[in-house]
């Protein structure tokens, strides 16, 4: 399963052709800081927008250069409208215990498995899984990677926020 995995992401990594549609204006980079305990996961999540003009498919989800940290499966959840202000809300939790509920993002239950899900041109959607240090040290990784394809093309994007995971978040 892992060499498969693999297989896959170095065939779509060497396909990929720059900046694709789920790809974010530069903006905010950086890092977050969530405090767990280890072995209880904590939710994590990013904003996807499909900024393109066709379907973006997703193959593979993962943490560059994670440190002590394990991961669940990643889920693509759909945007909702917020019941207290009306407003459009992305479905994006972080530090919540995993999994979160229909409480805390309420389109949980129309979440979807990552890998394969489809997003629409102009949707915005949200990633989301759980994560847990593996040991008592602080655990880091880069900001996940996201292969998907689009209009033919194959992409390979890593969101601009590393991840910590601490007993304690000095920020």
């Amino acid at each position: 399963m892992l060499g498969a995995l693999l297989a896959t992401t170095a065939l779509l990594s060497g396909c990929s052709t720059g900046a694709g549609p789920l790809s974010e204006p530069a903006g905010y980079s950086g890092g977050e800081c969530l405090p767990d305990q280890p072995g209880k996961f904590v939710s994590a999540g990013w904003t996807l927008t499909n900024h393109g003009s066709s379907v973006a498919t997703i193959h593979n989800v993962h943490l560059p250069g994670a440190h002590d940290i394990r991961t669940t499966k990643a889920w693509l959840v759909p945007n909702f409208i917020d019941p207290k202000t009306g407003a459009n809300a992305v479905g994006v939790a972080w530090g919540f215990p995993w999994p979160v509920t229909v409480k805390i993002i309420p389109s949980w239950n129309k979440r979807q498995p990552a890998i394969g899900a489809v997003i629409r041109p102009g949707e915005m959607t949200s990633i989301d899984f759980g994560v847990t240090r593996t040991s008592a040290k602080t655990a880091r990784s880069g900001g996940p990677v996201i292969v998907y394809t689009a209009d033919g093309n194959a992409y390979t994007q890593q969101e601009n926020v590393s991840l910590e995971l601490a007993h304690e978040c000095n920020i």
